[in-house]
């Protein structure tokens, strides 16, 4: 039997793992895999005891971009098998890798990348409703839906946080609040199920803190063949993965690849084994 230590990397909001993990402290014991739940930037944690770390629900990095940047080189310097890959964790973690797929053919939706310090004076937003959002981000954090008329209004506070970190201006689709995003989930780069979100009405956000809601489906095989596509891009091995898509003029349209703390809906037993599975392969 193994003797491989494995920290489960959380946040201090979730220092035990949200509900629908915790069922990894349980299984992966079992598979050889001794397990820990571990606060990403709780100083009291020894990295250096474990051999490996599983990103999972560090959904405050965003917050600390800084100190999470050098808690990745710390888990690098130690030369510990961590999944997603360091390198993976690093490039997902700022939005401009939006643009780079862009150059690659995936298509995303028309935006303007904002370097920090820029002038919004001098800026022309092309589109009449737009998302305004900061590079690095999570769970629509300082993210604006505006139209030319409300843009003046918000201008000075949009001012301050372009001085502090970088900007996305997206063309706002439509299509997420009439029809919804799909969120198709990978494991070692195989799909393995999706979900579409919706958010309530009058709302953009598709996301439960936003009263959103989600159902599972079965996406046809243009969505799963674009969201492969994406994903293919990387060329690192990616345990988990997260596609978020929406449909424009019918095709798809990737608004997000969630490499870092995505949740991924594992909503039955079989979606569990297949995430153990690759968990276990990944790391032993």
């Amino acid at each position: 039997m193994s003797s491989f230590k494995l920290a489960i990397a959380t946040c201090t909001e979730w220092p035990d793992l949200i509900p629908s993990e915790q069922y990894l402290l349980s299984q992966l014991p079992e598979l050889g895999i001794k397990v820990e739940p571990a606060v990403w930037n709780d100083p009291n944690v020894n990295w250096a005891e474990f051999n490996g770390v599983l990103i999972r629900t560090v959904w405050d990095y965003h917050k600390h971009i800084v100190a999470f940047r050098s808690w990745i080189d710390q888990l690098e310097q130690l030369d510990l098998i961590v999944g997603n890959p360091t390198a993976v964790l690093r490039w997902n973690a700022h939005k401009n890798y939006l643009e780079e797929l862009g150059l690659k053919g995936i298509t995303i939706p028309p935006t303007l990348f904002l370097p920090q310090g820029s002038d919004l004076g001098e800026i022309q937003i092309p589109w009449s409703v737009f998302i305004i959002k900061p590079a690095v981000s999570a769970t629509a954090f300082q993210t604006f839906k505006l139209t030319n008329a409300t843009y003046e209004a918000h201008r000075s506070i949009l001012g301050t946080i372009i001085q502090e970190k970088d900007l996305l201006v997206q063309q706002f689709i439509p299509s997420i609040s009439e029809q919804g995003e799909y969120s198709l989930m990978f494991f070692d780069k195989k799909f393995s199920h999706a979900v579409l979100k919706k958010a309530k009405a009058g709302e953009y956000r598709v996301q439960e803190e936003f009263g959103g809601n989600y159902s599972v489906v079965e996406p046809d095989e243009a969505i799963v063949r674009f969201a492969s596509e994406v994903l293919a891009t990387v060329a690192d091995p990616c345990l988990y993965a997260r596609v978020d898509l929406v449909l424009y003029k019918g095709q798809p349209m990737l608004m997000e690849l969630e490499l870092i703390e995505p949740e991924l809906f594992l909503l039955s037993d079989d979606i569990r084994k297949r995430l153990v599975t690759s968990i276990t392969s990944y790391f032993l």
